[in-house]
């Protein structure tokens, strides 16, 4: 499911004309595919999820 979700939000990306800022695009999926994937980890209950848990910032080098 998770792999689904990121092909339609790169689409999307590309039918918004995005993908030819190839930097932009990159940065956008990267982050949209952590996101995705990170939170499939906590799929059952929102108890799972660990307290304190850091979201790091996000910058165009990836995760600060």
């Amino acid at each position: 499911m998770d792999r689904r979700a990121i092909t339609c939000f790169d689409q999307a990306l590309t039918d918004v004309g995005l993908a030819s800022d190839t930097r932009l695009y990159r940065v956008l999926h990267d982050y949209f595919a952590w996101a995705t994937t990170s939170m499939s980890r906590y799929e059952h209950s929102a108890d799972e999820v660990p307290d304190g848990l850091r979201i790091p910032t996000w910058s165009w080098h990836g995760p600060d």
